[in-house]
């Protein structure tokens, strides 16, 4: 998370600085730092993927637990007890 906001941030400032350089017509200088700021997009896209994927997991497991824990209590319930096949099944 660190180096995907370290990544996200030096964007502005690559641009900035290749700007500069372009206005002195320092051509190689320029094509390093949008080199640079390449890399830093390949790997802000990267940890993106890496969050997004953490996230989709987190998010199954809390839904998986909530039905879980919901199906259970469904189960204990004592009106599913008295009405036979009318209880909840997991």
């Amino acid at each position: 998370m660190l180096l995907s906001s370290a990544a996200a941030l030096s964007g502005p400032y690559l641009v900035k600085i290749a700007l500069d350089e372009a206005s002195r017509r320092k051509i190689w200088a320029t094509a390093g730092t949008l080199g640079i700021f390449l890399v830093f997009l390949i790997i802000s896209g990267i940890c993106l993927q890496q969050r997004v994927r953490i996230m989709s997991e987190m998010g199954s497991s809390v839904i998986y637990s909530i039905r879980e824990d919901s199906l259970t209590d469904c189960n204990n319930c004592r009106l599913a007890t008295m009405i036979p096949g009318r209880t909840a099944k997991f």
